[in-house]
């Protein structure tokens, strides 16, 4: 993306500044003095069009921008609609579960004590003596 960066940062620099701006409003002061010299066009004239050229350049770049966004856009609601259909894999589930674990006391027989352990993914586990 730096890359990108630079490549529009250029982009204005060369384009939007320098070649419309500079060389445009240039090129029509050169061939408005000539046709003020020639007698074909008074300087009031020009001077109109000249702002008239302003204007119409300055909404001609904003469709261009604007054409520019709606095209980044399609290209990130192309991206969320690849997101939205993909398939999302299966859950992953677990369980560990210990059942009928015995242990005697040596002390008294009739003690027997039985111990079950169930766990889930994420829950708790709970230690039930039966």
């Amino acid at each position: 993306n730096i890359r990108q960066l630079y490549m529009t940062g250029a982009y204005y620099m060369l384009v939007s500044t320098f070649l419309i701006n500079t060389c445009v409003q240039a090129s029509l002061l050169l061939l408005g003095t000539s046709l003020i010299q020639k007698g074909k066009l008074t300087p009031e004239i020009l001077l109109a069009f000249m702002l008239y050229q302003g204007q119409l350049q300055n909404e001609t770049l904003n469709l261009f921008q604007s054409y520019t966004s709606l095209i980044k856009s399609s290209g990130a609601g192309d991206k969320v609609f690849a997101l939205l259909d993909r398939v999302p894999p299966p859950p992953a589930t677990g369980s560990i579960e210990i059942l009928a674990t015995q242990e005697r006391d040596n002390d008294d027989d009739d003690n027997n004590n039985n111990s079950n352990v169930c766990g889930e993914q994420g829950g708790t586990n709970e230690l039930d003596e039966t």
